[in-house]
């Protein structure tokens, strides 16, 4: 597993007819299965996960492992196999950005990078000033 990886969505595009086909319209290949994937700097995917609507179930949560909301515990879940205190960086866009994770993932001694939306962060009282 590389030192660099990053988490994100990707379509798997298919014509089969199945539940958990979905339509992505910014997507190249717009109809297909969601996957949840773990990619190192290469760009081998090391690990994923296929969306099927249920992974905010507690059922899924190894103990320990906090609920910080459905896409945060997508890259919990990702994340288990990446070794602790070894200098490892995950990178995620803010779709999955929040300050929990980021604290989270800290304890855990992986290093993580990301934008965090403004309506991501809890009792947040400033505002943008326009020049």
């Amino acid at each position: 597993m590389s030192e660099r990886l990053s988490i994100d969505e990707q379509m798997c595009a298919t014509k089969a007819r199945h539940h958990m086909k979905m339509y992505m319209k910014d997507k190249p290949h717009k109809w297909g299965y969601k996957l949840y994937v773990l990619c190192g700097d290469m760009g081998f995917a090391h690990k994923f996960q296929i969306y099927s609507g249920q992974e905010n179930d507690p059922k899924f949560r190894r103990d320990g492992e906090p609920d910080i909301g459905a896409s945060g515990n997508v890259v919990i879940r990702l994340s288990r196999e990446i070794p602790r205190n070894q200098n490892y960086k995950l990178y995620f866009d803010r779709y999955y950005s929040s300050l929990n994770l980021s604290v989270y993932l800290f304890q855990q001694g992986i290093q993580c990078a990301g934008t965090i939306q403004r309506n991501r962060i809890p009792n947040c009282k400033s505002e943008m000033t326009k020049s």
